[in-house]
């Protein structure tokens, strides 16, 4: 039994939905935080939204580090697949990962925040939507990674 063609657009399509989810999930939560009047109450101290702040910055550089290296690893395991299909599951993969990094500590800054009423645990949160909010996947973004790497993995 044959498979059927590589669809470079479907598989666009999948990250998107992907991305939508976690990104969405996030936004919700945050919307709900707000909406449950956590600002509204005097800040009860920092000890939840300190901790949140070093975990995101942990957090932010493994974001920035691991996804290549898992990319790294992962070419040299999957060798043996087509060349596009190998490199759109690696993007998928590293896509799902950076996002999955940067959502952990989005919730635990919004549970800082609904715990705790401070402010800037919010802002924190909202600036790393922002930061995941511009990993959405499209086509002509996944085919100039693909072209990187064919580059710099012959």
């Amino acid at each position: 039994m044959s498979q059927p063609p590589f669809d470079l657009g479907q598989r666009v399509r999948t990250m998107q939905i992907l991305w939508a989810g976690i990104v969405i999930g996030a936004v919700v939560f945050a919307i709900v935080v707000v909406a449950v009047g956590s600002l509204n109450q005097p800040a009860q101290g920092n000890t939840l939204a300190l901790v949140g702040v070093v975990l995101t910055a942990m957090d932010f550089v493994a974001f920035l580090v691991m996804p290549g290296i898992m990319a790294k690893n992962a070419a040299a395991q999957l060798q043996g697949m087509p060349e596009e299909e190998r490199w759109c599951g690696i993007y998928q993969t590293k896509l799902i990962i950076g996002l999955a990094l940067l959502e952990g500590v989005v919730f635990l800054n919004l549970i800082a925040c609904m715990q705790e009423h401070n402010w800037w645990s919010l802002a924190v949160a909202g600036g790393l939507v922002l930061i995941m909010a511009v990993q959405f996947p499209t086509r002509t973004r996944l085919e100039q990674w693909i072209e990187t790497q064919r580059m710099n993995n012959p």
